[in-house]
């Protein structure tokens, strides 16, 4: 039987002999999230799974799909190198930031033509995505259909090389000229649902796209990391 994400958290767990508590602090995140992840009850994305995925000292690519090395000894992660060349405990990867903003609502015009600036983002946010240098970019988010996930001015990195649509995934995309940022969830009759996180306003509906419309969908690339939260007042 496949194991769900679930059970290799708790996999990593026990090998590294880690209690509930030990891997929120270890890992930087909160207890609750990680009940609610062992239990099944959502999975961990964005800047949480990269978080959970050093706590547990395995890859983001293992952690969501049990796909390659659950040890990042074994590969080199979070040691002295990576595969992708860098090291991964100092220095930076010149990263482009596009002065374009992607809609975490109804859409944004697009505007990824601009000549971007660069941002010196650390290597580990490579290491820990899996990203190669040169795939990597920086957009920034408008709106809250993407809460409890990504919030208004949160600056992300993309993955540009992730440009087919993945289970349970967040995309940056154009559809007919507007940028956003979703889930996608793939439907067994083949369709995909495009869908925010913030389940709490009704006007975010999902969307069906069938595979012909797929077509029609630029994705930019896979959203793989939070890089940079404003601050809020309370």
């Amino acid at each position: 039987m496949e194991k769900t994400i679930s059970a290799r958290i708790a996999q990593r767990m026990e090998a590294l002999g880690l209690s509930q508590a030990a891997l929120a602090r270890k890992a930087g995140i909160n207890r609750a999230s990680v009940s609610h992840w062992l239990l099944g009850n959502n999975k961990p994305s964005g800047d949480s799974l990269i978080k959970l995925a050093a706590g547990l000292e395995c890859s983001v690519e293992w952690l969501q799909t049990g796909i390659g090395e659950n040890d990042r000894g074994a590969v080199g992660l979070g040691l002295d190198s990576s595969p992708l060349g860098l090291d991964s405990n100092g220095g930076t990867v010149p990263t482009p930031i596009y002065d374009v903003e992607f809609a975490a609502g109804f859409g944004a015009d697009a505007g990824l033509e601009s000549e971007p600036e660069y941002l010196q983002i650390p290597a580990y946010y490579y290491t820990e995505s899996g990203v190669f240098p040169g795939d990597g970019m920086i957009v920034t988010v408008r709106g809250d259909s993407m809460e409890r996930t990504f919030y208004n001015g949160d600056k992300l990195m993309i993955d540009k090389s992730q440009t087919k649509p993945i289970n349970d995934a967040v995309f940056a995309f154009n559809l007919e000229g507007d940028l956003r940022v979703k889930r996608f969830f793939r439907k067994l009759d083949g369709t995909w649902k495009i869908s925010s996180d913030n389940k709490d306003d009704p006007a975010y509906e999902d969307e069906i796209i069938s595979p012909d419309r797929l077509q029609f969908i630029n994705i930019i690339g896979q959203v793989v990391a939070l890089v940079h939260r404003p601050i809020r007042r309370i």
